[in-house]
């Protein structure tokens, strides 16, 4: 049992436009406003990959692929997970017993158009931020592979899994990023 899980991201990998008009529509992300795959990674708090799921289609929901891909499997009671904002998954972590922690959500404050967090929202806030940083250090080493970290071609499409299982092991072979 791990006091700290991981840190649950989706990471897009941008991909050439496919000719097919199917698997355009597959990978087309209304948010990157580009073809994409999205890939889960689970991040230990030394900084090493410990999930890596299969590369989903730019336009599937981050709670189908959770679910899909197997992570919710090697989740442990007492696990304290940590994800983005737009993760909706608290309903199946908690049914494993463990926690989910997400950055609070701002709220429009009452005298102008500015948002605000309370004190307890900033406080926390300022943990997972701190966590964070160390989640984009393991992000910008596996994006130093140049094939998973540029434009990946539509002909390298059935290998595109394995290009990014390789790399997240070979990112932890590299020293780590937490020192404890």
């Amino acid at each position: 049992m791990l006091n700290v899980f991981g840190y649950l991201i989706r990471w897009p990998t941008r991909n050439q436009r496919p000719r097919s008009p199917t698997a355009q529509a597959a990978t087309y992300s209304s948010y990157k406003s580009k073809n994409t795959g999205k890939c889960l990674l689970a991040i230990s708090p030394s900084g090493t990959f410990i999930f890596v799921s299969k590369v989903y289609g730019g336009n599937v929901s981050d709670r189908f692929i959770s679910h899909d891909s197997g992570f919710l499997d090697f989740v442990e009671e007492d696990d304290d997970i940590m994800a983005d904002r737009g993760f909706t998954i608290r309903d199946l972590i908690t049914n494993k017993k463990a926690t989910l922690n997400i950055p609070p959500f701002t709220r429009k404050c009452a005298w102008g158009k500015k948002k605000l967090l309370n004190v307890i929202e900033i406080k926390q806030t300022r943990k997972i931020a701190k966590l964070r940083i160390h989640v984009e250090r393991a992000i910008q080493r596996l994006k130093l592979f140049r094939l998973v970290g540029n434009i990946i071609p539509w002909s390298l499409k059935p290998i595109m899994n394995q290009m990014i299982k390789v790399a997240a092991f070979l990112c932890n072979l590299m020293p780590p990023l937490v020192r404890r």
